[in-house]
């Protein structure tokens, strides 16, 4: 694979996960839109719930567009990332070990995505003075947010952390 390729596939497997996410603000759309309901009926006004409905559905449709533009642009885009070196870039061979280090980078990552979004809706209820501030909520968003760094940036040293701890007591194999 070419540079311009990986740079392709990447724009791809992102625009992917948009859409995922776009699918996701639809199921917060219908819980959002059960709850009008039910505030319309239980207290007659229907004012939070509408505005909530409408800045979930902007999200899920803005995403929706992005992971388009993303899966129709993705050969431009990664052509406009990596420049005009079209020379291969793959190895022969990946190890066991580079596999787990990508796998860590990538679940930091997402752990670190769910971190962020927890400390910032802790942070903005303490601000705008509403129920939804707890301090346990912004203590666990912390700690999961120096977890989730620490296995981004420590990934290598984990990586031989673990596979010393799984081959502990075998013998070495001949190569």
């Amino acid at each position: 694979m070419t540079k311009r390729e990986i740079a392709s596939l990447a724009c791809k497997i992102l625009a992917i996960w948009l859409f995922v996410k776009s699918i996701l603000f639809v199921g917060s759309i219908l819980f959002v839109v059960t709850t009008l309901i039910k505030e319309v009926f239980e207290k007659g006004t229907w004012a939070t719930g509408l505005s909530l409905s409408i800045g979930h559905g902007f999200f899920a449709v803005l995403f929706l567009i992005l992971a388009w533009i993303l899966w129709a642009k993705s050969d431009s885009l990664g052509a406009r990332m990596v420049g005009k070196d079209t020379t291969p870039v793959t190895r022969s061979t990946i190890t066991k070990e580079e596999w787990t280090g990508i796998a860590l980078v990538v679940l930091g990552l997402y752990v670190f995505v769910g971190g962020a979004r927890e400390l910032v809706v802790s942070i903005s209820g303490r601000f705008f003075g509403n129920e939804y501030f707890n301090v346990q909520l912004f203590i666990s968003s912390i700690i999961q947010l120096i977890i989730a760094i620490w296995m981004m940036v420590g990934s290598k040293g984990l990586v031989r952390w673990i596979w010393k701890i799984r081959t502990m007591g075998q013998k070495a194999q001949a190569e």
